[in-house]
């Protein structure tokens, strides 16, 4: 329906009506002219009713109009954010493929010089005298020992620095001993011993196991430990104790790297 169209034809229907009733003997052959007063009025009240009527009508016409402006602009805002929740999903998309093919990239070159890797990055907490350390999930890796007898060990931890921690090496479930000075670093098992006192934040540690201010440890980039181990296939494994310091040990990202050597 054309609402534009609606108050001129009520109003053309009003004047019909008007006409046909003020004049009602239109039509015949001798007709004397005559004004029939309430006819009129009621003609009129019509009159007024079908502008009242084609008012509202073309009030009713705006408002739908202004409805429909508003229905395209809201259409319009909701296109845009869908195109844009579009797009960052598929940038979070293209940087998850990019991250996990560095990964594998990572991987690859690790294995083609014969590290095995495994990582763990969830919080876990240790009560444990050091010396004494408890499984918390590893990370561990399977590597086989060469002839040589030869592996070199990396690890790195972040642990909360107020309390401190120790991680120790395990093969095939036992403790491996001779890794770190027992007189300094509280256990000869340690492959990082982190004293504490810090601020409550969690901070990386890593090997190796060198005494100085933080304990036995070091605060930047893993380096490898070479140990002797006996050749064959074993399971390595990190496990976590606190450092003789009190309270509860916490870490967490946690890495552990195996590789044999000739």
């Amino acid at each position: 329906m054309n609402w534009r169209r609606l108050p001129l034809a009520i109003v053309a229907v009003a004047i019909l009506v008007l006409a046909a009733t003020a004049i009602p003997a239109i039509g015949r052959d001798a007709v004397a002219p005559s004004f029939d007063r309430p006819a009129s009025a009621a003609a009129l009240a019509k009159a007024k009713r079908a502008f009242d009527l084609a008012r509202e009508a073309r009030r009713g016409a705006r408002e739908a109009r202004e409805g429909a402006a508003i229905a395209r602009t809201a259409a319009l805002v909701a296109g845009n954010d869908a195109a844009g929740a579009k797009a960052l999903a598929e940038t979070a998309r293209d940087q998850a493929a990019a991250a996990k093919s560095a990964a594998a990239a990572t991987q690859a070159q690790l294995a083609a010089n014969g590290i095995v890797t495994a990582s763990a990055p969830d919080l876990v907490t240790s009560t444990a005298p050091i010396g004494e350390y408890e499984a918390k999930g590893g990370p561990a890796v399977q590597v086989t020992v060469p002839n040589s007898g030869l592996i070199e060990v990396w690890a790195q931890v972040e642990i909360k620095d107020d309390e401190g921690g120790a991680v120790g090496l395990y093969e095939d479930g036992a403790k491996v001993p001779g890794i770190s000075f027992p007189e300094f670093c509280g256990d000869d098992g340690a492959l990082i011993d982190m004293q504490g006192g810090g601020p409550g934040d969690f901070n990386l540690f890593a090997t190796p196991p060198a005494p100085g201010f933080l304990g036995c440890t070091s605060a930047g980039a893993p380096a490898p430990v070479l140990l002797s181990r006996p050749p064959g296939p074993h399971t390595y494994e990190l496990r976590y104790s606190e450092c003789s310091c009190g309270g509860e040990a916490q870490f967490r990202n946690r890495l552990l790297r195996v590789a044999p050597r000739p």
